[in-house]
């Protein structure tokens, strides 16, 4: 990550002034790429929604194609929800509501569980869909500057996303590198939050081949809501026995639950 290491410690180093004259501002963009849960924390309250679209074809015929969403309603750690969705399906969700814990797969009830920590833990290590979009272009991303504006209210600083020439290796290398595959395309806009250096808005496309192997991968990523409250409820008490059958009877086809996607 070029220069990664020296934005840092300029950005340390600036007062709350703002970094002294002679001194060039960080590149937050690169800055960025550093970021864990706990800058993330210093927008307070918000709502995170990232998909990420993945193609595969194989001799240009289309063989695998997914939409994987990410959707985080942070208000603090004793507060919060993370659900996972494939093609619009709720696969894993967890909700923490004043420090209780309940979690669901597919489908399945909402179980609660005697501990939050682990599911605090799993969102510090899952909450990056930046990295989880971009694996295949790690250290191939490069970032033009187009100047400020402002994203949910807060100064943002805007960027171009593109591919950044591979690095000069020795021809054995490169002929070995061509057989592994690699970034042939990346293109697309980011939004860093000024204060924080946390990415608010991104819509990236990128291309990968090997052989006759092509994976295109889209992300698309919002915070929206910043420092509202969300409101984040816990699970109801489970429909079921008797009177939930005869409810469930009366309602027919007519009464089908909503689908898990569109759960609150």
């Amino acid at each position: 990550m070029r220069r990664l290491g020296a934005a840092l410690a300029l950005l340390a180093a600036c007062s709350g002034r703002g970094c002294r004259e002679e001194e060039p501002a960080p590149d937050l963009a690169e800055v960025s790429e550093q970021a864990q849960f706990a800058t993330v924390e210093q927008l307070g309250p918000h709502h995170l929604l990232a998909t990420i679209n993945r193609k595969e074809y194989r001799d240009d015929e289309l063989v695998s194609s997914a939409s994987e969403t990410l959707d985080i309603r942070w208000q603090d750690w004793d507060h919060f929800l993370l659900r996972r969705l494939v093609d619009g399906d709720i696969v894993y969700a967890v909700r923490v509501v004043d420090g209780r814990a309940w979690l669901r797969r597919g489908v399945r009830r909402w179980d609660a569980k005697d501990d939050a920590e682990p599911y605090r833990l799993q969102l510090r290590t899952t909450w990056n869909a930046w990295d989880e979009a971009l694996e295949l272009f790690r250290d191939r991303i490069a970032y033009k500057d187009l100047g400020t504006g402002v994203v949910e209210g807060r100064p943002a600083r805007r960027y171009a996303v593109s591919l950044a020439p591979a690095e000069p290796v020795p021809e054995k290398r490169a002929k070995r590198r061509a057989s592994e595959g690699g970034p042939t395309a990346l293109a697309g806009t980011l939004w860093v939050d000024e204060a924080t250096s946390v990415r608010l808005q991104a819509e990236v496309m990128g291309t990968w081949v090997r052989g006759g192997t092509r994976k295109e991968i889209t992300l698309r990523l919002n915070r929206s809501g910043i420092g509202e409250p969300q409101r984040i409820r816990a699970p109801g008490p489970r429909k079921g026995g008797k009177a939930g059958r005869r409810r469930k009877k009366r309602r027919g086809a007519a009464g089908r639950a909503p689908s898990p996607s569109k759960e609150p």
